[in-house]
Order: structure tokens, then C-alpha cells, then sequence
């Protein structure tokens, strides 16, 4: 007999015997059978009383759950558009920050003719780690010019239209920059390589010029595509080759391009300065 059945049975019963307790209520003789059915019938009327307190209270909690699931789909929302907000005023904050380190760097050197420019795009399909600034031409910018971050060479110009300008960054390996090593007695000369990696390269020094370790890097002009002086880095560790009379130093950069998000180009330099 299926359950439907057996319910329907039960229900029928219920009804028969409700019927015929107020039958014999009426006669005055129901007493004892009104007796003997409630204690038949206790146990399945606490039965269904249980069975509706327990739908009553799942229904309760299936409600409370749905109302949870949107609370929670909410503050999800909530917590995305307060890291959002986060991440914008900490991108904000950074590039006023670049900002104010450019203003310094212009302060500093007032011989200097600077513009500033924000890093706009970048291009590492080309082998050459590409940076693409928003000034050009119209900003007087021309090819060959020199690129600083953060008080110390980021880059020269290698390409220019109207309003954009490509920059080739000192750790492009495709960057050669002539520069100067500054002991406390002597300088040394030699050529800068870039190598993709955190650290540059300073080779071609003579075995007998007077480097160390900590010595600070600037350009030295030669050549005459960047003006001198400019801070490259410092050694932070010198090698020699056993098949040279040739040594080559580590350079530690000072600016490190993925970082980058403002830069100045030097466009010119007070003559005499």
C-alpha cells in the first residue's frame, strides 16, 4: 500500500471516529470511548504535530537561508567596489607621489629644461620593452633625448610623433648608454648594456682604473646622445674576465621601469651649466 494510501486511510478514520464521538457525546455514553480514542489517537496527533512544527520550522529556515545568500551576494558586491575604490586612490596616490618627485627633480636641477609626460603604453613585442609616453613633438621632444624617473636616467627618446613618444629603457637589451664610474679619487669610463633583468652591466673599463663597490654610475656624454651627469646607479660588484685586460661592474639602477608612471623628458640644458 503506498503512502498516499495509508494517508488517506488514517485521514478517513480521523473523520470516522470525530463523527461518531459527537454521536455518543450527544447520547450522554461517549465518556469512556472519548477516553479510549484520544489515547488512540495521541500518538498520531503528536506525530502530525511534530511533522508540522518541523515544516514549519524548515520552511523558517529556508526563508533565513535565501536571505542570507543575498546578504552575502551583496556584501560581495560591496567588498569588490570597496577594493576597486582601494586600488584607484592607491594608483592615484602613487602618481601624485611621482608627481611631487618630479617637481623635486626640477627644483634640484634648474638648469634643466624638463617636461613631464605619463607613461601611456608598453610594448614588449618589439625585443625592446617599449615605453610610450603622452607628450611628442608638439611638446618640443625630438629623438636621442634623455628620459629620468625618480632623479636618475630611465631612457632615451627613439621614436616621436605629435603627441606620443617612444622611450627605450635602460634595461632594454638594446640600450647602450656611455657612462662614468665616480671613486673618491678617480673616474672610470665605460659603456652601460642593458640586459632585461634587474641589473645593468658596465663594460670596457681599463684593469687599471680605480673602481669599487658602491661607487655611484652617471652619464658621461660621450658621444654626445645624453647630457652628463645624469644618475645611472651604483656598482654593486665588479668581474674580471680571465681572457681580458678588460673588467666589467654590476650596476644597480636607480629606476627600475615596470615601476614607472610618470618620467620627464630633458629637453635642453642652460648653456654654461
Amino acid at each position: 500500500m503506498r503512502g498516499g494510501q495509508r494517508a488517506a486511510i488514517v485521514l478517513i478514520g480521523l473523520i470516522v471516529a470525530a463523527v461518531v464521538l459527537s454521536m455518543l457525546h450527544n447520547t450522554g455514553a461517549s465518556v469512556p470511548v472519548e477516553g479510549l480514542v484520544l489515547r488512540v489517537v495521541e500518538p498520531v496527533r503528536s506525530a502530525f504535530t511534530t511533522v508540522a512544527n518541523g515544516a514549519s520550522r524548515a520552511l523558517a529556515d529556508l526563508e533565513r537561508f535565501g536571505e542570507m545568500r543575498e546578504e552575502n551576494a551583496a556584501l560581495r558586491v560591496e567588498v569588490a567596489e570597496l577594493r576597486a575604490q582601494a586600488a584607484r586612490l592607491s594608483d592615484a596616490e602613487r602618481e601624485n607621489e611621482r608627481f611631487r618627485e618630479a617637481l623635486t627633480y626640477l627644483d634640484e636641477n634648474p638648469e634643466l629644461e624638463l617636461v613631464t609626460a605619463r607613461i601611456v603604453g608598453r610594448d614588449s613585442l618589439d625585443m625592446l620593452d617599449t615605453i610610450v609616453i603622452d607628450r611628442g613633438a608638439s611638446s618640443g621632444i625630438r629623438v636621442g633625448m634623455a628620459v629620468v624617473a625618480n632623479g636618475g636616467l630611465a631612457g632615451r627618446v627613439t621614436k616621436v610623433t605629435d603627441t606620443t613618444a617612444d622611450i627605450l629603457p635602460v634595461h632594454s637589451p638594446q640600450s647602450t648608454v656611455s657612462v662614468l664610474a665616480q671613486g673618491d679619487d678617480a673616474t672610470a669610463d665605460g659603456t652601460l648594456d642593458g640586459t632585461n633583468g634587474a641589473d645593468l652591466v658596465m663594460r670596457h673599463i681599463d684593469a687599471e682604473a680605480a673602481i669599487a663597490v658602491g661607487d655611484p654610475v652617471v652619464t658621461s656624454s660621450l658621444g654626445g646622445s645624453l647630457p652628463r651627469g645624469i644618475p645611472v646607479g651604483r656598482i654593486v660588484a665588479i668581474e674580471v674576465s680571465p681572457t681580458s685586460v678588460l673588467r666589467q661592474a654590476i650596476v644597480e639602477p636607480l629606476v627600475q621601469p615596470e615601476h614607472l608612471d610618470v618620467v620627464q623628458v630633458i629637453l635642453g640644458q642652460t648653456p654654461g651649466a
